[in-house]
């Protein structure tokens, strides 16, 4: 077996090459599956055979299946050290994991909501307090956070306005960049540093009445000049990933939208990181009547673009099927998994896979963090 892809010497790609050729048709697809392992303590054996067999890779840290800004206590170092053991000392090729949390606006310091961080018109600010949250979550050893969110909201009947930057497509734009800078810093390779995700792509919050999930009409002009420019902003800024949404878009469910993700984003912005999907919204595309089964939904999603299903089983047992059916070819197939693969390169999982289990206890809420913490919120006061 070639260890090519351990020297840190070479470049990504090459190490990419070496890896991905010595992939089985199954670990190729465990790269592409996220699993929230739930009740992790009860069910702890199966996931860490689960993990050894190569069959995810990445864990989203949600105590339930319900996500959100929950207290950083609720991350345990050491049971995420035990499962990247399992992952990196223990499966065939040592592929760590990418553990992932919605970080949105704090850690154990907590900022103030993004929508009134906007009102504050100071991104400078905001990039200073998300590299301190970027470093509280690191040391807690979470990789790779779901935020900044970059809806354009302008229905205030829609539930998740006050996770938005607001209706201003530009101001949107500045503090798409400068969380993300926050979050990955100057180099993302670095210990204390957060891979962020752009999210949800796109037209999320122009939904129809303000009702979650619902269909989304934007005009060209509407779509490019006031929806994706925060997008942009993002790729620019070097954003490591991208979530679809939950909508549909013109009779279209985004997660299904070739178009728009392996068009506009992938080729057009050559955007190279990797598109994840939403919860659930890959087995969702049943519901909105354009997959007869999961199989179906599985190939739709892949084919638009999307490189690794939020909860697993929208990928798992079926891409597999699709590639051996031939309704897939393994090249597309081998795209998505190169770009899995070339965040966790990036990420250095492979140099860094663990986390020092005592630094969160010196990097919580520090009073430097709750200093600016505060000083957030008092220029985020709207009078």
């Amino acid at each position: 077996m070639s260890t090519v892809y351990r020297d840190a010497t070479l470049p990504i790609e090459a190490r990419i090459d070496d890896l991905l050729s010595q992939m089985t048709l199954a670990e190729k697809v465990g790269q592409l599956c996220q699993q929230p392992m739930l009740d992790y303590q009860q069910h702890r054996d199966d996931y860490l055979a689960g993990v050894r067999a190569g069959r995810w890779g990445s864990r989203i840290l949600a105590d339930t299946a319900w996500a959100g800004n929950a207290p950083g206590e609720n991350v345990d170092p050491c049971q995420l050290n035990e499962i990247q053991r399992a992952a990196v000392e223990h499966s065939r090729l040592g592929i760590p994991l990418l553990f992932a949390r919605d970080v949105i606006y704090g850690q154990a310091t907590v900022l103030p909501i993004p929508l009134a961080q906007a009102a504050s018109w100071n991104p400078e600010l905001v990039q200073q307090a998300y590299r301190v949250i970027a470093r509280e979550a690191a040391s807690l050893g979470i990789h790779w956070t779901f935020a900044p969110m970059l809806d354009i909201a302008r229905d205030p009947r829609w539930g998740r306005t006050i996770e938005t930057s607001g209706e201003d497509p530009w101001l949107t734009a500045q503090f798409a960049a400068a969380v993300v800078k926050g979050f990955q810093g100057d180099d993302l390779s670095a210990a204390d540093s957060l891979m962020a995700c752009a999210k949800h792509f796109v037209g999320y919050a122009a939904v129809e009445g303000g009702r979650d999930y619902d269909t989304t009409e934007l005009s060209d002009n509407t779509l490019h000049n006031v929806h994706l420019p925060p997008f942009q902003a993002a790729i620019e800024a070097g954003v490591g990933s991208v979530m679809t949404g939950f909508c549909d878009f013109g009779g279209t469910p985004v997660t299904a939208h070739g178009e728009l993700i392996r068009g506009w984003l992938k080729q057009q912005q050559n955007f190279d990181g990797l598109v994840i999907s939403d919860w659930g919204s890959i087995a969702d595309l049943t519901h909105f009547g354009i997959a007869q089964d999961a199989l179906r939904a599985a190939e739709l999603a892949l084919q638009a673009g999307v490189d690794m299903a939020m909860t697993h089983e929208a990928y798992e047992d079926k891409l597999d099927q699709l590639v051996l059916q031939g309704r897939i070819k393994e090249a597309l197939l081998d795209d998505a998994v190169r770009r899995v693969l070339r965040a966790k390169f990036r990420c250095g999982l492979f140099e860094r896979p663990y986390v020092d289990e005592e630094w969160h206890k010196r990097e919580l809420r520090r009073p430097e963090h709750l200093a600016l913490a505060q000083r957030l919120a008092e220029q985020s006061i709207v009078l």
